[in-house]
């Protein structure tokens, strides 16, 4: 378990990497605020393709900031929130339409119970053809 603190200096320790391509910080008791760090680290890497948080509850906070690190110019191509909690509906939306503006992302992860959500929200139908959706 990591939480926020230990989130905040294991992002730190994270910058400047230049050969990191995939991460998995499973069940690390990773909130929205932690994520926040989190992501501030990963923005400076531009070698990470994957990113594993599952069973994470990054909530409402931690759906916003991966948003945010969506819509910059990050190299994910896969995302895995599954098994996290996120706040609701809103924040499958807000993550879908960062992936309508992100096109490095071919596949993410979340929760089985927002699969009714991602395929009413407006925005799927255009990201479903390039982004697969678990």
């Amino acid at each position: 378990s990591l939480g926020t603190e230990g989130t905040k200096l294991f992002a730190t320790a994270l910058k400047g990497s230049s050969t990191l391509t995939h991460l998995t910080l499973s069940r690390c008791d990773i909130n929205g605020t932690a994520l926040f760090y989190l992501l501030e680290g990963i923005s400076l890497l531009p070698t990470l393709r994957v990113l594993n948080l599952y069973g994470n509850s990054v909530g409402t906070e931690g759906a916003r900031h991966v948003a945010r690190l969506l819509k910059s110019s990050c190299s994910l191509t896969e995302l895995d929130l599954g098994a996290g909690g996120l706040g609701g509906a809103a924040d499958v939306t807000r993550l879908l339409e960062a992936l309508n503006v992100n096109t490095t992302v071919t596949k993410l992860t979340l929760s089985r119970r927002y699969n009714d959500t991602v395929t009413s929200a407006a925005v799927y139908s255009s990201i479903k053809d390039r982004v697969l959706l678990w």
